[in-house]
């Protein structure tokens, strides 16, 4: 399977793995929701959901001894819920993006760590805390994925077998039905991970 994987604090790459294994006690998987990570009880991984605990690092923070991740993903991005400031702000234009996720990843993480940023940003983030990433010594990476430099490899290894996309496709729907298809997804209804169109 494809994966984000650790390389050390100055290398998180995308990279054909096996298929995950938890080994030590402190080993912790972050998701935003329980159906946003594919196929995580079949792996023994209990999300953490956001909707759920007020504090999502702290959870973290004190499952790893209070070191932190070595590495954490924030690949929700803006539309992450924030404060109710984060909310004002946006209505009135003068923010673009929630900073919730970002700083749940960052709080997450342990010193000299990694934060990767696949989640898209648009605009100002509202307390984003710069200081505090700099005195941990956060290593940040990000930016949009590139899938047509993917995509031919992709297409290949899924023709061969090597890759599963099925594995993740909960609902197959009619293009008819798609405003349907990003409701539930949208709303975390019927366990929707990933929807399916055909015409």
């Amino acid at each position: 399977m494809q994966a984000l994987t650790y390389h050390g604090s100055k290398d998180v790459r995308v990279e054909t793995v096996n298929d995950p294994v938890l080994v030590a006690d402190d080993d912790i998987i972050l998701g935003v929701t329980a159906t946003a990570i594919c196929g995580a009880a079949t792996y023994g991984i209990e999300p953490i959901d956001f909707d759920k605990h007020d504090d999502p690092a702290a959870m973290i923070i004190e499952a790893t001894a209070n070191r932190g991740v070595d590495a954490s993903i924030d690949a929700v991005g803006f539309e992450a819920k924030g404060s109710a400031v984060e909310t004002a702000l946006t209505a009135i234009k003068l923010e673009g993006s929630s900073g919730a996720a970002i700083r749940q990843a960052m709080a997450a993480t342990r010193r000299g760590g990694i934060v990767s940023v696949p989640g898209v940003y648009a605009g100002w983030i509202h307390g984003f805390l710069f200081g505090d990433a700099f005195e941990k010594g956060l290593t940040f990476k990000g930016g949009q994925t590139h899938m047509q430099r993917y995509m031919p490899e992709l297409l290949e290894r899924i023709t061969r077998g090597e890759l599963r996309p099925e594995a993740i496709i909960t609902h197959r729907l009619p293009l008819a039905e798609a405003a349907r298809g990003y409701q539930i997804f949208n709303d975390k209804e019927e366990e929707c991970r990933k929807v399916v169109l055909s015409a």
